[in-house]
Formats: structure tokens, C-alpha cells, sequence
């Protein structure tokens, strides 16, 4: 069965649509290390023709020059990741300061809240502490975001402390509810979106810029997700595993496409053996 996730609004959304931004950030790591192995076939494959004739010389050319292209593009992946992490580690050191103890997780671009500062026991609406730390939350992300946002929605940005390229924009950032597995499904899908969307709503209420900032394509940054206790960051069944996976996630995607990225990289490729066959 899948999980129950609802959007900024409060509406349901796809389990599709859900599965798709979420694997995209899991994917990540895949997909940089597809292109690595692609560019060394193609390496590969350069050394080879070297022993062919000299009808071979403009494909080894056309080659080098894909495969140059490429790694620049990796390492343009590569700098994404880089800001995104050093995004939420600016986030975390702020809340640090104001004794708001969070975990990122960098290789998925998470940053988590326990859920002990947030809520008590088996409850949805924030306790005073947590809304005292979504306050937090909410002014380090005023001044961090407009930084990683469309510029054209982010008037705050001109305080950002160095600047940051076009290509390391935020396409979203979702609010992520979690619970252990104690008690039944049903019970939790509903406690983790709960939780997810009262989060949201003080973040909001005490934020300057939630609501306003939009990606690239003129599109609310923020969505909200209930996943229950179906997708634990601690498999065990021992109370801290529980304290573990009862949580508040902020996930952060950045916009860039790794397919779009190996599409590139073939049609260079497939150009690059035209034009040696051509007359």
C-alpha cells in the first residue's frame, strides 16, 4: 500500500508524482557514476581507433572533444552537490548557534528534526519548544534561500555572503513527516502528514519568505509528505532506532537533471560518429 502524501495546499498527492521527485534525489549518486563509466568507455574506445587508419582521425577528434565536454559536465554535477551541501551545512551551523540541535545528510540533501524538539508523544499540534525552533528554522532559511532560489522571486538574495551560479538553483524543498512503527499503518500515514503540514504552517506564519520563493519554472518551492513508518532511517526495533525515525525532514533538490545530462552526452556521441561517416 502506499503511502498518503499531500501537497502545500493539503491536497493528496500522486503516489507517481511522489515517487518520482523523491527517487530523483536518490538517483544522484547513480547517475554521476554512470557518466564516469561512460566517459571511460569512451576513453576506451578512443585508444582503440588509434590503431586504425587514417580515415579513423576525425572520429578520434570528435571523440576527445566528447569526452572533454562530458567531464565538464560532471563536474558541474559535481558543484551542485557541493553548494547544496554546503547549503545545509550554513542552515545547520545557524541553528547550532541558537541551540537547535538537526542531522544533514548529505548525500540525500536532508536536513532532519528530531522529533523530541518538535512534538509531544502521540501528538500533531507543536509543543512550545518546537515552535520556538521553527522559528529558528525559519529565520536561517530567510537568509539562506533566496541565495539557492530563482532570482527573479528572491529580492533578499543581494545578502548572500558569495554568489552562487544559476545552475545550483532550488528546484523544491519538501517537508517531511516521519513516525516509528508502533501502532497501525493508517494511524501513522495520518500522524506523519499531520505533523508534516502543522510544521509547514509555522513555518510559514513565522517566515518571510516560504510562501513567496519560486523555482526556475515560476513554481512554489515548498510541498508537503506524509511516508509514516515507511521509511525509517534505523531498521532496528530498539528506542533509540524509534527516536531515530520519528522525524521532521526538509529535503532540498536541486535543479538539475542527470538524465537530461546522459542525453546530452549520447547525442555528442551519436553527432560525432555522423560526421565521420559522412562523405
Amino acid at each position: 500500500m502506499a503511502s498518503t502524501n499531500i501537497d502545500e495546499w493539503g491536497l493528496v498527492r500522486s503516489d507517481q508524482e511522489e515517487t518520482e521527485e523523491s527517487y530523483f534525489v536518490s538517483m544522484t549518486d547513480i547517475m554521476v557514476g554512470l557518466l564516469f563509466i561512460f566517459i571511460i568507455m569512451l576513453m576506451v574506445f578512443g585508444l582503440m581507433l588509434k590503431i586504425e587508419t587514417e580515415s579513423t582521425r576525425n572520429t578520434q577528434a570528435n571523440l576527445r572533444q566528447v569526452v572533454t565536454e562530458t567531464k565538464i559536465e560532471v563536474e558541474d554535477i559535481q558543484d551542485v552537490d557541493s553548494l547544496r551541501t554546503q547549503m545545509l551545512r550554513d542552515i545547520e551551523g545557524r541553528l547550532n548557534d541558537v541551540g537547535v540541535r538537526v542531522i544533514v545528510r548529505e548525500e540525500n540533501g536532508v536536513l532532519q528534526l528530531p522529533d523530541e524538539i518538535l512534538f509531544a508523544s502521540e501528538e500533531y499540534m507543536l509543543s512550545t519548544e518546537g515552535r520556538l525552533a521553527i522559528g529558528h528554522l525559519a529565520r536561517a532559511l530567510d537568509a539562506i534561500l533566496p541565495c539557492y532560489a530563482n532570482s527573479a522571486s528572491s529580492p533578499t538574495a543581494s545578502g548572500c555572503l558569495s554568489a552562487v551560479p544559476e545552475t545550483a538553483q532550488l528546484e523544491a524543498v519538501f517537508v517531511e513527516g516521519h513516525t516509528d512503527k508502533d501502532g497501525t499503518q493508517q494511524y501513522n500515514w495520518s500522524l506523519s502528514a499531520r505533523r508534516a503540514i502543522n510544521t509547514f504552517i509555522e513555518l510559514d506564519g513565522q517566515s518571510r519568505i516560504a510562501t513567496k520563493l519560486l523555482n526556475e519554472n515560476g513554481q512554489f518551492l515548498f510541498s508537503i509528505s506524509g511516508y509514516g513508518e515507511n521509511r525509517p532511517v534505523r531498521l532496528g526495533d530498539t528506542d533509540e532506532d524509534k527516536d531515530q525515525n520519528r522525524r521532521i525532514d526538509l529535503r532540498f533538490v536541486m535543479s538539475v537533471s542527470h538524465e537530461e545530462a546522459l542525453e546530452r552526452v549520447q547525442s555528442r556521441l551519436e553527432a560525432a560518429i555522423a560526421d565521420d561517416d559522412s562523405p
